[in-house]
């Protein structure tokens, strides 16, 4: 139970944020391949001893994505106390934004002002750090350990904020600094090298000063020298693992097989179980329209792709909900062409994982190929892709453009699909660990 995120004082409601909330968000997603909250999974909601010490698994609760997904299904499926739980994850989500800042122009690159490094000129930064120590101290003294954070978490959270705001204050008006970088004022660095060290040591906790001389002398070695691979035809062969592209141009002019056919025809149920994730598919939409630009960089396929998002079109559609709360200014607004084939790619993908088709589709040599061979088919079936499209270049046509929205859709589908399988693995595990125990 926490108080509301205010100064006043006189005012003592409390909100109750549960964490039962966001396991049944999960719940309610996890046989999804198409989520609100798509960071969370079973190490972030079930961790190990060992494993609450990953922020990175931390980071998947608190998240901007998990704020909507209890906003945009709690009162739907009856998820108690949604709101106020999303409130509380807003809240220290916002937080580790302003303590997590560890390079200059941050808030350029994400486009957020609590993004900006510490310093006399940030003052919505320091206001924010500033309200939510006060709020902090509130809290301790109407809520106890029982209902609210532990006295310890309460200590560490509130020096921690307390000391970022004095060690601003100094570095900017003493030390004349022009801001601080709040996110260096810790000792990860220093922690990877030392297992860096512990590593190259033979698993060794307990580390020489010999060793640690010897093991600089390696680590220096390795960034002089570029990997190499010997060949008796092309001699060294030097290796650029920056170089290397995932997403490889494959061929899908093959037609699909007979057995496949049956998944391009779409009962009505199916269209409509769509429409409760419509917001999710737009923003991915806008995420695949971002992709293929990219690759375009032709300003006439971004018109026939892309709204301008002053249009009213963009602020009375529902549809447009979520990409409406996560913008910051970069992100683009599809239109219901791309949207639709979005859509579509959605339907074979769930087509081929069901019970009938799964294991054949398994079984396939090339599962994405497969994917987007089907989708293709189906949407110029249906004749709706950009039908009055126009560009001056020559290899941008409309199929080369569906090609390539429809394979960025599947990619993320299938990449969804894998996770929710390996979710399953890690049930099964720990089912069997639990009964090894009883006996």
């Amino acid at each position: 139970m926490y108080p509301q995120f205010e100064t006043d004082s006189e005012n003592t409601q409390l909100y109750m944020a549960r964490f039962s909330s966001v396991k049944k968000l999960h719940d309610i997603e996890c046989t999804q391949i198409v989520k609100f909250a798509n960071k969370l999974n079973l190490k972030s909601l079930f961790p190990s001893n060992l494993e609450r010490q990953n922020v990175k698994l931390v980071l998947n609760v608190f998240n901007e994505m998990t704020v909507q997904g209890l906003l945009a299904l709690g009162e739907h499926h009856h998820i108690e106390s949604f709101e106020s739980t999303a409130k509380f994850i807003k809240l220290i989500c916002t937080w580790w934004n302003i303590v997590n800042v560890s390079s200059p122009g941050k808030d350029i690159r994400f486009k957020d002002a609590m993004l900006k490094p510490l310093s006399s000129t940030s003052n919505e930064n320091i206001r924010y750090l500033e309200r939510f120590l006060s709020w902090l101290d509130k809290w301790k003294h109407i809520s106890d350990s029982t209902f609210g954070l532990s006295s310890d978490t309460h200590l560490a959270i509130s020096h921690t904020t307390h000391a970022l705001l004095e060690q601003t204050k100094y570095c900017t008006e003493e030390l004349n600094f022009k801001y601080l970088l709040p996110g260096k004022v810790q000792t990860d660095a220093l922690e990877a090298r030392f297992g860096k060290y512990r590593t190259m040591a033979g698993s060794q906790y307990l580390v020489s000063l010999r060793q640690v001389f010897e093991i600089e002398s390696k680590l220096r070695i390795q960034t002089l020298l570029s990997l190499k691979i010997s060949s008796s035809a092309l001699g060294e062969v030097g290796i650029d693992l920056d170089s290397f592209e995932s997403d490889c141009v494959d061929d899908i002019t093959l037609p699909p097989p007979s057995n496949f056919q049956s998944i391009m025809d779409f009962s009505e149920e199916q269209v409509q179980s769509v429409q409760e994730y419509v917001p999710v598919f737009t923003y991915l939409s806008g995420y695949c329209a971002r992709a293929v630009l990219k690759k375009l960089r032709c300003e006439t396929c971004k018109i026939y792709l892309v709204l301008d998002k002053t249009l009213s079109i963009i602020e009375s559609y529902e549809s447009y909900g979520l990409l409406r709360n996560v913008d910051r200014g970069g992100l683009y607004c599809p239109n219901n062409e791309v949207i639709n084939a979005v859509i579509f790619t959605y339907l074979i993908v769930k087509n081929l994982m069901s019970e009938e088709h799964e294991l054949s589709f398994m079984r396939c040599t090339s599962q994405r190929n497969l994917v987007v061979r089907l989708a293709v088919d189906v949407i110029k079936r249906e004749d709706f892709f950009l039908r009055e499209f126009s560009c001056s270049q020559v290899d941008h046509t409309d199929d080369k453009i569906l090609q390539s929205v429809v394979k960025v859709a599947c990619n993320i589908f299938l990449n969804n699909y894998v996770k929710r399988i390996n979710d399953g693995h890690i049930v099964s595990k720990m089912k069997k660990r639990k009964l090894s125990t009883v006996k």
